[in-house]
């Protein structure tokens, strides 16, 4: 006997087919009608990942549809941003939208505007169940933005954190030396696989896509008032060091293979093979840096950038971009410092991030 799918209209059946049906929709997984969709939001920090994320591990099991969103708000991602931040963002969205693809097989919904009344509008439009996102930023326009679009969205709000350790020490202590012994002994989360194939939604949704880099500088310049526009191109901006190849580190691929390399080859090896020209050809080019970018230039300009930089700067400049944004979680990083060495880390200086390339 062939019995047509328990989701679809029972008009015109008896009470016999009606309870055969029902019987029938009880012993379906969940996914095959009634589960709604989840969105999963991506703020843009901390989250533009795949792997080791929260929310798309939350939304897939629950078992339904997912729809992964970026909303590229212009006061929130756009206003006052310079070049180099920009660059880096158009990385990492365009890396994300393909991790997606490639490993989830879901799209990522893009689309442009005011944060709260974009999330509230695609909750809508797909009936969501629940929002995921990421648990506050600490940048206070940012968390306020994020906390107006959540409250505005109209689903269930379930935050994920990206946090070391499950728990937090309480009370909490006043000091570093003091959180670093209050944590000493407290577990470690370790990071997440990816999510794997993904639900898609039953219909595609409009997107904007992810703009190419000099529409993203174009609608920088437009969200940007005028006085900090000429600010920024007067004698006070700043051309950052490294920026070109801390950029390209803020590719999944790429940043991940950057840290396999500094924990396998050492901080000097690292150093020695990234760092050595702090302003990537702009020099020669007859550009005048900032005093930052050349004070930088002039440490690393015939010595060895290991023998030059400070203790962990080649750390913080290679992979804070990429932790800003998401591209890696704090949780690997952390796992492969651990593999790198030979010894526990402590929680105030252990990670092999100093000079020594021993660890």
């Amino acid at each position: 006997m062939r019995i047509s799918h328990p989701c679809v209209g029972m008009r015109g059946v008896g009470m016999r087919g009606v309870a055969m049906r029902a019987s029938i929709l009880l012993l379906l997984p969940a996914s095959s009608c009634l589960v709604t969709p989840r969105v999963v939001w991506f703020t843009g920090h901390r989250d533009l990942r795949v792997h080791d994320h929260g929310g798309l591990s939350g939304a897939a099991a629950a078992g339904g549809p997912v729809v992964p969103l970026f909303v590229l708000d212009p006061k929130v991602h756009l206003r006052g941003q310079d070049r180099p931040s920009l660059v880096r963002l158009h990385t990492a969205l365009s890396s994300l939208e393909s991790e997606l693809l490639t490993k989830c097989g879901t799209p990522l919904v893009v689309r442009h505007g005011d944060c709260p009344s974009v999330l509230k509008s695609l909750v809508s439009e797909c009936s969501a169940a629940a929002c995921h996102a990421i648990e506050d930023d600490v940048v206070t326009e940012t968390r306020a933005a994020q906390q107006a679009a959540l409250s505005a969205c109209g689903a269930e709000v379930c935050r994920w954190s990206d946090g070391l350790r499950p728990e937090v020490p309480v009370p909490v202590p006043a000091t570093f030396p003091e959180y670093c012994a209050a944590i000493e002994n407290m577990a470690l989360m370790a990071p997440a696989a990816g999510p794997g194939i993904l639900p898609a939604f039953e219909r595609p949704l409009a997107s904007d896509g992810v703009p190419s880099l000099d529409e993203l500088l174009r609608m920088a310049e437009e969200a940007t008032p005028r006085a900090l526009r000429e600010a920024r191109a007067g004698s006070c901006a700043t051309t950052e060091p490294y920026a070109v190849t801390t950029a390209a580190w803020c590719a999944h691929g790429a940043a991940r293979a950057a840290l396999d390399e500094y924990v396998s080859n050492g901080r000097d090896a690292f150093a020695d093979a990234h760092f050595g020209d702090a302003v990537e050809g702009a020099w020669e080019a007859g550009e005048a840096p900032s005093l930052h970018a050349a004070a930088a230039q002039w440490l690393v300009a015939g010595n060895a950038p290991s023998a030059v930089l400070a203790q962990r700067e080649t750390a913080a400049r290679a992979f804070s971009p990429a932790l800003a944004l998401g591209v890696l979680s704090a949780r690997e990083v952390l796992q492969a410092a651990r593999r790198a060495s030979d010894a526990p880390l402590s929680a105030a200086d252990a990670p092999p991030w100093t000079r020594s390339s021993e660890g």
